[in-house]
């Protein structure tokens, strides 16, 4: 449970974080300055997967820009797609393993298999 994030301000993160009540649960953030290169090169996701002790392709990651997909592809991470700033088709040739509209489908389509 890492967020990995392409904003270099983490104070902005946390404030966001604890205002809708997660930060609790994302016990380390790890942004573009603390690797050499950012997205879309897949540092920052190969940093997290590492810190976590997980190999990539155990882990997925939840983007909605296409150079955070290309990021998350190149690390060879499964990437859920969130279409709320870019549009399904460039989401899905940048890579995305899958496309969602909203948090919603993420539950009930991936997890539950519902349709």
């Amino acid at each position: 449970k890492i967020i990995a994030t392409g904003n270099s301000n983490l104070d902005i993160v946390r404030v966001i974080l604890q205002k809708v009540g997660l930060l609790g649960y994302f016990p380390e953030i790890i942004s573009i300055t603390e690797v050499p290169r950012g997205k879309p090169f897949p540092d920052v996701f190969l940093e997290a997967a590492k810190r976590m002790n997980c190999e990539p392709a155990e882990c997925v990651v939840l983007e909605d820009s296409a150079n955070g997909i290309q990021a998350a592809h190149a690390a060879g991470i499964r990437s859920i797609a969130l279409e709320t700033t870019s549009k399904a088709e460039d989401l899905r040739a940048a890579g995305a393993t899958y496309t969602v509209k909203n948090y919603f489908q993420i539950t009930n389509e991936i997890l539950y298999g519902d349709k």
